[in-house]
């Protein structure tokens, strides 16, 4: 879960932690110097014994008194030992043989640890802190020479008590930080709660109201003169400046949006229009304008249609060529507004003695095409055959609905797909060859693409 603090919790946080941190900074680096002193102090202190034991060491060894060197450590021990925190002291001679220390197990025995053996072969003093059982602990060493040298002192110095006293030390400037940190915290909240974090709220909540739709909020103007009191003025001008153009804004919303409502009204009426011009449009590039029926754009469309189909679906489809017979001189006889009559007429029939999924269309003048869907020319020939024979049975009528003026009759001829073309072109051709040959044999006659025709 994510918890968001306030502005008064983020101050009080930053200033206060920043001074616990600088406090515990300068708390841990006085106790890191304070550290290093200790040690050295420590270090100086054991060295500086070690020299003065060196001497009367170094009388002994130069006069073989082995045995009053463990009358000088014990007197040593004695003396300063507790003071230093010595855990034990030894002198060895030039071969590194243990020949006097405070540890009776360790007389007469060969040093044989790295530092002793450094410490036999330096001129110098040396210093090594280890770790042992007991705690820290220091290793000095110190040369022992009286006009030459004679040995080697070693002394272990335990720094546990040092230890202690720096682990009190830092418990103590942690929690020194910890309530530095606490009393400034504390003071920060107050102060501010005051000063600074009052005049925000009330800001906060006039903000919130008006963010929410009260644009009559405002905020309680304090006397003082500082930032806050200026920014409370600012916030309730602003206020005021946003309530009076809001005002203005609806006003001028709910005008433009009652003149878009007229205008969207007006549009959309305009658009119906265009859609249905567009629509006729579409429909007249489509259709023949005195039949209704498909012209020879729309044809050769369906034609291309109708192959896909039958190859997708293996099968095969017929092509009817119909013309008129004598057409012209039926308008020589009864005119052309007759002969239109006769044409709209002759649509109709095509069109009630074929099914919905065939394609009638005027293929110019007085030719129609038909498109028999799914069906074989050996079948075609006998729809074509109902085709003719409803229309020589026709009497037609002059458009005024006037007495009928005579009858008339068509040639058809017919090309199946594939069995005769698997073009368009191809189809076309052929069934106008069929026909040519039916009006060639007398007209009035249904001929199928290689066969003969036949009439009545």
């Amino acid at each position: 879960m994510v918890v968001s603090l306030g502005l008064r919790a983020k101050l009080i946080i930053v200033v206060a932690g920043t001074v616990g941190l600088v406090q515990a900074a300068s708390g841990l680096v006085q106790l890191v110097d304070d550290t290093n002193s200790m040690r050295t102090e420590t270090i100086r202190r054991g060295q500086q014994i070690q020299a003065a034991l060196a001497v009367p060491c170094g009388v002994a060894l130069a006069n073989r008194e082995i045995e009053n060197l463990d009358a000088v450590l014990w007197r040593f021990g004695e003396s300063e030992g507790a003071a230093l925190d010595l855990l034990s002291v030894a002198v060895t001679d030039l071969g590194g043989r243990v020949v006097a220390s405070t540890d009776p197990r360790l007389f007469g025995k060969i040093a044989e640890d790295e530092f002793s053996q450094r410490a036999a072969l330096s001129v110098r003093p040396l210093v090594e802190e280890i770790q042992t059982d007991s705690g820290p602990a220091l290793r000095l060493s110190m040369p022992v020479v009286s006009g030459r040298r004679w040995g080697t002192i070693t002394s272990e110095l335990s720094l546990s008590e040092l230890t202690d006293n720096i682990a009190i030390r830092k418990t103590t400037v942690i929690a020194a930080a910890l309530l530095s940190t606490a009393v400034t915290a504390l003071l920060l909240y107050l102060t501010l709660s005051q000063l600074v974090l009052s005049p925000l709220g009330r800001l906060a909540r006039a903000a919130r109201k008006i963010s929410s739709g009260d644009l009559d909020a405002r905020v309680v103007e304090s006397s003082g003169g500082d930032q806050l009191g200026l920014l409370e003025r600012v916030f309730n001008e602003m206020a005021k400046d946003m309530q009076s153009y809001t005002t203005e804004l609806e006003a001028m919303v709910e005008r433009r949006t009652m003149e878009l409502s007229s205008v969207n009204l007006a549009l959309e009426d305009s658009n119906k229009e265009l859609e249905s011009a567009v629509d006729r449009l579409a429909e007249m590039a489509r259709t023949d304008g005195l039949t209704g029926l498909l012209n020879r754009r729309a044809l050769t469309e369906a034609i291309e249609v109708e192959i896909r189909r039958a190859d997708r679906e293996k099968q095969q489809f017929s092509f009817l060529m119909i013309d008129v017979d004598y057409f012209k001189k039926y308008n020589d006889a009864f005119g052309h507004p007759a002969g239109d009559q006769l044409l709209i007429q002759l649509s109709a029939i095509l069109k009630e003695n074929t099914r919905a999924v065939d394609v009638v269309a005027r293929f110019g003048g007085e030719e129609f095409v038909v498109l028999l869907s799914g069906t074989a020319p050996d079948d075609a020939v006998a729809v074509a055959e109902k085709l003719r024979e409803s229309v020589k049975k026709t009497v037609f009528r002059p458009a005024s609905n006037g007495k009928p003026i005579g009858k008339s009759s068509v040639s058809i001829g017919i090309a199946g797909y594939p069995a005769d073309s698997k073009t368009k072109q191809g189809l076309m051709s052929l069934a106008d060859q069929a026909l040519y040959l039916a009006k060639e044999a007398g007209r009035n006659l249904v001929v199928k693409c290689g066969g003969e025709g036949e009439s009545e």
